[in-house]
């Protein structure tokens, strides 16, 4: 079979939940190599310190799996996959309209644990400033452009028959 490099829609790079056992791939009929989906490192990480004053966990609010390698090699293995590579592949992505658009279209969902009543009017734009002013010196160049830290999970698996 060719290489396969699936998208967040495909069962094959679909993250498999935290409580799940074993990762989402397809019949094991094959060698295959797939990607897992994308993460920002710095993205999470900053706004993880930024809602925690919020009493909100980002990371589990956004209900998203980003396993490490040896995580990952662990449930492939444990779903009788053999793994012959897993490495995380850094995938620099400019942000054309801004690290604030991305934080609106791709984090609303965590974004919007913040909203009244549970919080202040201005609780959300205090957050996405705070997160602003963390990712700034990481992710914004001297010319003002954004480029969010994109890493892939890549991996090449052979099922056991």
């Amino acid at each position: 079979m060719p290489p396969f490099t699936g998208s967040p829609a495909s069962p094959v790079s679909k993250p498999c939940s935290p409580a799940s056992t074993a990762p989402s791939a397809p019949a094991a009929d094959s060698s295959q190599r797939w990607a897992a989906t994308a993460t920002s490192p710095a993205i999470r990480t900053a706004l993880q310190a930024t809602l925690a004053p919020f009493h909100i966990d980002a990371e589990a609010a956004a209900a998203s799996f980003f396993p490490s390698p040896e995580l990952y090699r662990r449930l492939l293995e444990a779903a009788n996959f053999t793994v012959q590579s897993i490495d995380l592949i850094p995938r620099p992505t400019p942000l054309p309209n801004g690290i604030e658009s991305w934080l609106n279209t791709f984090r609303n969902g965590v974004l919007d644990h913040l909203n009244p009543p549970a919080h202040s009017e201005n609780a959300r734009a205090t957050a996405l400033a705070n997160t602003i002013t963390l990712l700034e010196p990481i992710l914004r160049d001297a010319d003002g452009n954004w480029t969010a830290d994109y890493v892939r999970l890549r991996f090449h698996a052979t099922a056991n028959n």
